[in-house]
């Protein structure tokens, strides 16, 4: 499968914040499991970096596939995608097509959205 990447940013953390990171992931809950890739820069170096994948995948969608609505990221979340990609000065294409991804219409609780902007 060939991946087309329009941007993104690479945060360097401590090792032992990894538990932390994990929890968050959803690791120990399985939703989630860690997997290390290459990442190329965009001055050519090679890096490795965890991601996060989920641990059940759905079926792949066709290209102009409608994502379902069980699938969808809630607002909150895809506004904090958004956000991120904006104070990470990614391509403004790039943020374009992330305001297009359609939300579920849930927000996180008020506690959540406020540790969030912080």
């Amino acid at each position: 499968m060939k991946v087309i990447i329009f941007g993104g940013a690479i945060w360097r953390l401590h090792i032992k914040d990894m538990p932390a990171l994990d929890k968050q992931e959803g690791v120990e809950t399985n939703w989630y499991f860690p997997r290390d890739v290459e990442i190329t820069t965009v001055d050519g170096a090679k890096v490795v970096c965890r991601t996060y994948q989920q641990s059940i995948n759905p079926p792949l969608r066709q290209e102009n596939e409608e994502i379902p609505a069980e699938r969808r990221p809630s607002s909150t979340y895809l506004e904090c995608i958004i956000n991120g990609a904006k104070e990470c000065k990614l391509p403004e294409e790039y943020i374009e097509k992330l305001s297009k991804i359609p939300h579920n219409g849930n927000k996180a609780s008020p506690e959540m959205i406020e540790k969030l902007n912080r």
